[in-house]
């Protein structure tokens, strides 16, 4: 759990620019295993921080491969590719990717702290990519847009 903890941290850490590369280094040899289960987006967040794209890549893969329901499917498909883009500074496509799930996303299953991380990813890359209407929607809890999944 501590190690939940501390990529959750660092995540946050990273929306407000405050997180250093040695402490995600220090983090990767524990995710490594941990990829294989449940905890599979803590693990893609690791690899992506330490430039470790090939296995965020595999991992994206195989979570989305394995998963039966296709709505989770769905959903998976824009939280990896919302992450993944943020990570690369691409912040329009990252906030397009998320905001169109932030309103079914408890349907997703995850903690509240697990779905407010991805709210936030959502609001900060809402920021940097100057849409500070929407940005301003989502903090104000108001409805953004959404698809049919």
């Amino acid at each position: 759990m501590e190690d939940l903890d501390a990529v959750a941290l660092l995540w946050r850490l990273k929306l407000i620019s405050k997180d250093k590369l040695s402490d995600w280094k220090e983090l990767l040899p524990h995710w490594e295993s941990y990829s294989k289960n449940s905890f599979y987006l803590h693990a893609f967040l690791v690899f992506l921080a330490n430039g470790k794209n090939d296995l965020a890549n595999e991992l994206m893969e195989s979570s989305i491969n394995n998963n039966c329901n296709i709505y989770n499917k769905k959903m998976l498909i824009h939280i990896f590719e919302g992450l993944k883009f943020f990570s690369e500074g691409d912040y329009v496509s990252a906030y397009h990717a998320l905001s169109v799930i932030l309103n079914s996303i408890i349907f997703f299953g995850g903690s509240n702290a697990q779905r407010d991380l991805l709210e936030m990813t959502a609001i900060v890359a809402a920021i940097h990519a100057g849409y500070l209407g929407k940005a301003k929607k989502l903090i104000l809890g108001e409805a953004c847009s959404t698809v049919v999944l």
